[in-house]
């Protein structure tokens, strides 16, 4: 640049300085007043300073004073006022009209203040109201629906900024997808915005402010300490950035707390957001209306969810924030849900696990029984009917030092003393059904790995789990579901897995008991044996293998209950044909009818009871 000194020609400035920019042939679109507004308002609109563009507008201009007759001067007080016209002197009125012509446009400059928004998040918590915070999320979200709840903080140490959070009131449609990943669109802005000294950096980044699983939540943050004068992108790679980062997820959990909490005071008897700096907003309960907590989770439920399996540092914060339906809700009631640390209230004594059933839907977990001996015994347990609920599990192996439990695993146990006295029930009962045990793994062959006797069930005859490290029956549907899995990976591990447990005190199983025992080599005895085990396997949530072989099964023994040859080919016979009705069977003979003398008997009946009915109401009247 040059500096020289201002010529006579120059714009007198007073004070200041004047810096001119000419631009190159390939920049022309920045002399565009939409496309300079648009600029200013993107990453200048909170810069302290007012910042004025200046534009060019046509207003109307008056001709000289000696061609603009006084009666055709603008009309600025009364805009009912007429051009004051002798009408029966078209010479006057035709003149006027040429005069009047004469009006015409000229440009203007006028100057428009681009950044009326003033920056938030420089004040303090307590100075901003409801409304303000509000009215500004709407500003940088572009949303007209109020927040969910808000965080106001100031953050120091090895960086200081400043930054406000929203939780807005639905989750977003691209939830969890990174910007220009799914569109052609590679510069889609993030929901965070970094400002440097009230200038927007950017916020479009490389590696995001929030992980994915946050990447719902809107805001801005604005630090002296970032460096101004580099590049974006070596702005991006800051190892400073990492520290804002965990800052920011530190404080969105802290916001999610507060809504689950709803106004309840810490250990040290302080509100949880107002103990560090914080304004959360904390809506009030009103009798019958639905927890804030519980309008958060079926909105927010599955990013929660997504941190546990994706945020290892964070995992027990978010374990706190999870909900679940249970044997102690009420399934039908979408609101009726609980959390962990109210599990380990309602334990029993001597329950060491906290217990977990996955399963397609909850009516179907509810009715199942794998849980039979658990809610009979009063255990609570959990029921995950959503696919990402079987991993955030196996992410979590305890809570609070209580294991996680899987019902559908071989190694589930009751409490101590419940698990002592079923142990001794089927000690005297496991002599008894050796030859059964062996002829069911026999002849089930690789269906299963393992028969035995269940500590598990009261009602149903037998079951079907899985090993310890095999799949339940979920996550084997859902591995199935995959698009590119390769059968064969986990074919064998899927054949083998199951494990058949038997109710020693059902009748099925005690009749099956003796017909082994009585007649080991009758066929029929076979079937029975394979329809116990695919029974099993339907109720426990699994898939059958062989359909066909399940049809035929089915066939047999419906075929003996009705004493019908299942082989009997399939031959044509005749059915028995209809009888025709006669079409006038119900129609009545009116020969010999007087119709006209009917009608008139009716009328006249009528007209009767309506004088009767006037007559009566005559005498109410006197009465």
């Amino acid at each position: 640049f040059t500096i020289a000194e201002d010529s006579p020609d120059a714009e007198d400035l007073q004070h200041g300085t004047a810096v001119i920019l000419y631009l190159k042939e390939d920049a022309e679109e920045y002399a565009d007043t939409p496309r300079l507004k648009e600029l200013l308002q993107k990453y200048s609109q909170f810069i302290s300073f007012p910042i004025f563009l200046e534009e060019l507008q046509n207003v109307d201009a008056k001709p000289d004073d000696d061609e603009y007759p006084p009666e055709l001067d603008d009309k600025k007080d009364d805009d009912d006022d007429a051009v004051q016209v002798d009408e029966n002197d078209d010479d006057s009125a035709d003149d006027a009209d040429e005069k009047k012509a004469k009006l015409t446009t000229e440009q203007v400059k006028t100057k428009t203040h681009i950044n009326i928004e003033r920056p938030l998040w420089l004040k303090d918590p307590s100075e901003v109201d409801e409304k303000s915070y509000n009215e500004f999320y709407s500003v940088i979200s572009h949303s007209y629906d109020a927040p969910m709840a808000h965080s106001h903080f100031k953050a120091e140490g090895e960086i200081e900024f400043r930054s406000i959070l929203y939780v807005p009131s639905e989750l977003p449609a691209n939830f969890m997808s990174k910007p220009g990943e799914d569109s052609a669109d590679k510069s889609k802005p993030h929901n965070i915005r970094l400002f440097v000294r009230r200038v927007l950096v950017t916020d479009v980044f490389e590696s995001t402010l929030l992980p994915g699983y946050l990447s719902f939540i809107t805001g801005v943050v604005d630090s002296d300490d970032l460096p101004i004068n580099i590049s974006r992108e070596m702005l991006q790679k800051s190892k400073l950035l990492d520290v804002i980062r965990r800052k920011l997820v530190r404080k969105a959990l802290e916001m999610f707390k507060n809504i689950m909490t709803s106004g309840a005071e810490d250990e040290n008897g302080e509100d949880a957001g107002e103990a560090e700096g914080e304004a959360a907003e904390k809506p009030a309960k009103k009798e019958g209306e639905v927890h804030p907590y519980v309008k958060f989770w079926h909105n927010f439920g599955r990013a929660i969810k997504a941190g546990v399996i994706d945020d290892s540092s964070n995992r027990q914060r978010l374990a706190k924030l999870l909900r679940f339906k249970s044997s102690h809700t009420d399934i039908k009631n979408p609101d009726d849900i609980t959390s962990l640390d109210d599990y380990l209230d309602r334990m029993k004594e001597d329950q060491d696990y906290i217990y977990h059933l996955s399963g397609e839907n909850l009516e179907k977990i509810s009715t199942s029984p794998l849980i039979e001996k658990l809610i009979e015994k009063g255990y609570e347990v959990l029921y995950l009917d959503h696919p990402i609920d079987e991993h955030v599990i196996t992410q979590l192996p305890e809570y609070e030092g209580s294991k996680f439990m899987a019902v559908g695993k071989d190694n589930m146990k009751l409490g101590d003393a419940d698990q002592k006295i079923e142990k001794e029930r089927n000690e005297r009962a496991k002599k008894m059904y050796k030859p059964l045990i062996k002829y069911l793994k026999d002849k089930l062959g690789d269906k299963v790995s393992k028969v035995k006797l269940s500590t598990r069930l009261t009602s149903s005859p037998c079951v079907v789990s899985s090993d310890q490290y095999g799949y339940s029956a979920q996550m084997e549907i859902i591995m199935r579901s995959q698009a590119f899995t390769d059968p064969e990976t986990y074919k064998h591990m899927i054949q083998k897995a199951k494990i058949m447990e038997l109710n020693p005190r059902h009748a099925l199983v005690k009749a099956l008991y003796d017909r082994v025992v009585s007649n080991p080599d009758d066929p029929r005895t076979e079937t029975l044996a394979n329809l116990l085990y695919d029974s099993a396997i339907i109720t426990s949530g699994y898939m059958i293998h062989d359909p066909s072989d399940f049809l035929l099964r089915m066939k047999t023994v419906l075929a003996a209950s009705m004493d019908v040859d299942p082989d009997v080919p399939v031959e044509d016979f005749d059915f028995p044909e209809e009888e025709e009705e006669e079409e006038d069977a119900d129609v009545p003979d009116l020969d010999g009818i007087n119709l006209d003398g009917v009608i008139n008997e009716q009328l006249d009946n009528m007209k009767a009871e309506a004088a009767a009915a006037a007559d009566a109401d005559a005498e109410k009247e006197e009465l």
